[in-house]
């Protein structure tokens, strides 16, 4: 069976599944995602993920491409042409393309991407094994110093110095 994907209203092939190399996401992690298991072919907690989702996007000023409804629909779609039981969706939604520009454009239409991945369910042996973790400082945005590609913190802080009628911005930081 081929493993179909959802893209920008569109169900496709998922080796098909491209997005353009100025999305924003590329550019600057300009996105938000969301993941939710399928069980018994259904959503689990899909109300709840789609509001997280909602708030992601709102949080991030990226507009809601689709409706709470649509997004669910697609879903269940997704699920049905996949012929999954029990899996995980993945849904990723980009502010869209645009030229290479820390500013973020207005009126451009956001990317919507949506995979589904079949897995088993453990076993309950798998449950009550002991698991060896170790602990560590969150230090994700403190890493300043690497050229990661994942400047949105950047271009959210560009954003709004340009929102308030500044040019630029000084990131500040206690070392």
């Amino acid at each position: 069976m081929t493993k179909i994907s959802f893209l920008n209203g569109k169900f496709i092939e998922h080796s098909k599944a491209v997005i353009h190399i100025d999305d924003r996401a590329m550019q600057f992690a300009d996105s938000v995602y969301e993941v939710t298991l399928v069980h018994n072919g259904n959503l689990v907690d899909g109300d709840l993920h789609w509001k997280r989702l909602e708030n992601s996007l709102s949080k991030m000023k990226i507009p809601m491409a689709y409706s709470i409804e649509q997004f669910n629909d697609f879903s269940k779609q997704l699920i049905q042409q996949n012929a999954i039981t029990t899996g995980s969706l993945y849904i990723q939604v980009t502010r869209g393309v645009a030229p290479r520009n820390q500013l973020m454009p207005e009126d451009i239409t956001p990317t919507v991407i949506m995979t589904i991945s079949e897995f088993k369910l453990p076993v309950v042996d798998v449950l009550n094994t002991q698991v060896k973790v170790i602990s560590q400082p969150d230090i994700r945005w403190q890493m300043c110093d690497v050229k990661s590609t994942g400047l949105l913190i950047g271009s959210l802080y560009k954003q709004k110095a340009v929102d308030l009628g500044c040019d630029d911005v000084i990131m500040l930081r206690d070392d």
